[in-house]
């Protein structure tokens, strides 16, 4: 409370009297001036008064109001500094940091407030939460370190158990299960576990590397982890201690992976046999390409010393190099051969008369049925069918075939008419139309445009189709052949017949091969030559 002003300090007021008179007289009215100056006196003290207790309070409440807001700054940045600090994994430094952050954060805090005992009784208050923070970072530091620690040590057994081997004097995978049980001793001298938790660690630790081993076991040699998962005893001492369950699913691992290495043995042999049929087969392309060239210069020791060549292969090479030192039968034979070999490769799958392989074709080139140019294209055709490209390059030109035969080959295979001298001018047509292939791969072009009515190659145009129309002379000239090979072969048939007694009649002067059949197989449907429909 503030001391009362003198009259002084209120600015030089009237002293008041003694109380003892010096005269005698009247003084009543001076009396009562002073009585009222006296009064005026007191109630100016009184307003005095009350006007220091108001500015007292008024600085009073400001000291609190500063006390209020500094005690809310303080709790709010202790607040988001233990929301920062709630995951830090720096747990070694953690309740350092805290507390150094804790104690600048009050000081800051409390140099707000301006009053003495309002500062040191914020202080105080802030003892309490202030310890209680203190201890749960410490024991968030302490839990962190411990997690640390046993994540730490589950990672190295976890280690241990992947580069676990089947080797029981491996000392490297000894050391490390000697250094894992020292980590389990230090965390229990660090308070992380009890020493009956360590126990059951090492325990567990243990039990995790015997599952390991089979389980690597089971990868490398699983015939002997079938046989010792089945029978214990004969195994790791610890293996009897493993869970059923654990070895069920070992033991089905194991069971897989045996099947697994059957069936790659299967595989790879396979695969092999692939590989060296793959490589066979571009040996004999390249060693056929040069025989049948034009300057062929392989020699019979060459194909012989050929090491990716399996050895039927061989056989057939070297017969094919023969073959080739040999002249070529006529077209029409080796056209006729091919048409047949082309026949049989465009069966379906599933006729078992189908061509699928090489062989068969080697078979009629060897056998001097297969002219040079017809074995290299009818092995092509066969090579394009095995690709989805020549698929499908194969199908349109086939589907292009289709369409234009009938105006070549006059064959009706509902009554069994064939028409040899069609199917081969159809053959020749195929052929020209494979170089033409070639010709627009070797000048940039797109080969299906030989197939496409609106493109300007487009190869089934009257005109090119015209020199594969069979004349009426080329009907006759045919015909003449077949009934002289016909007449040759019943000659050489009446010749078996005169050995046996049976007479022939002879060929009469000035007649002809069909005039000499006609007489002497009159019901003989072929006796007249085939003529093509008109046109």
């Amino acid at each position: 409370m503030p001391t009362i002003p003198t009259p002084e300090e209120l600015g030089g007021l009237l002293r008041v009297p003694g109380s003892r008179p010096i005269g005698r007289y009247d003084v009543s009215p001076v009396a009562r001036g002073a009585q009222q100056i006296a009064d005026a006196g007191a109630r100016v003290g009184q307003a005095v008064e009350e006007t220091g207790k108001a500015a007292y309070r008024i600085g009073r409440q400001q000291a609190v109001t500063e006390a209020v807001n500094a005690n809310a700054f303080i709790h709010a940045r202790l607040i988001e500094a233990r929301t920062r600090y709630r995951n830090d994994p720096d747990h070694t430094t953690l309740a350092q940091r805290w507390g150094e952050d804790a104690g600048n954060i009050v000081e800051d805090g409390l140099s707000q407030i301006s009053d003495d005992g309002l500062r040191e009784h914020v202080r105080r208050n802030l003892a309490v939460p202030l310890a209680q923070e203190g201890a749960a970072i410490q024991n968030q530091a302490f839990r962190g370190a411990a997690d640390a620690h046993a994540a730490s040590r589950d990672k190295y057994l976890h280690n241990l158990v992947q580069h676990i081997t089947l080797d029981p004097n491996d000392s490297l995978i000894a050391g490390g299960v000697d250094s894992l049980h020292a980590a389990i001793d230090d965390a229990v001298t660090r308070r992380f576990l009890t020493p009956e938790q360590a126990v059951e660690e090492k325990r567990h630790a243990a039990l995790a590397l015997c599952a390991g081993e089979y389980a690597r076991m089971g990868r490398l040699d699983p015939e002997r982890a079938i046989r010792e998962l089945e029978a214990p005893e004969s195994g790791h001492p610890l293996l009897a201690r493993l869970p059923q369950p654990l070895k069920d699913s070992l033991l089905r691992d194991a069971r897989q992976r045996l099947d697994n290495n059957l069936k790659d043995a299967v595989h790879d042999a396979i695969r092999h046999q692939q590989e060296t049929e793959r490589a066979s087969d571009q040996a004999e392309g390249e060693i056929v390409a040069n025989l049948t060239g034009d300057n062929p210069t392989l020699t019979r020791n060459d194909i012989s010393d050929r090491q990716q060549l399996t050895q039927g292969a061989k056989t057939y090479m070297l017969a094919v190099a023969d073959r080739t030192a040999l002249p070529d039968p006529d077209a029409a034979t080796s056209n006729a051969a091919a048409l047949r070999l082309l026949d049989r490769i465009r069966l379906r799958d599933t006729d078992p008369d189908r061509i699928s392989g090489l062989h068969p074709i080697y078979d009629a080139y060897i056998g001097g049925k297969l002219g040079k140019d017809d074995f290299n294209f009818v092995r092509r055709e066969l090579a394009a069918g095995q690709t989805p490209e020549g698929r499908n390059l194969l199908a349109h030109k086939q589907a292009f075939l289709k369409g234009i035969a009938p105006a070549i080959d006059r064959s009706d295979p509902l009554i069994g008419e064939i028409d040899p001298l069609g199917r081969r001018k159809m053959y020749l047509l195929e052929r020209d139309i494979d170089r033409k292939i070639d010709q627009s791969r070797r000048d940039g072009k797109d080969p299906f445009d030989l197939f496409d009515q609106s493109k300007p190659d487009y190869a089934g145009k009257p005109e090119a189709l015209e020199r594969y129309r069979t004349t009426l002379a080329e009907a006759v000239q045919e015909r003449a052949r077949e009934l002289s090979a016909a007449a040759a072969a019943d000659a050489a048939g009446a010749a078996g017949a005169n050995d046996t007694g049976q007479s022939v009649p002879p060929r009469q002067p000035g007649e002809t091969p069909a005039d000499y059949l006609r007489r002497t197989r009159p019901s003989d449907p072929n006796a007249l030559p085939h003529v093509p429909h008109a046109r």
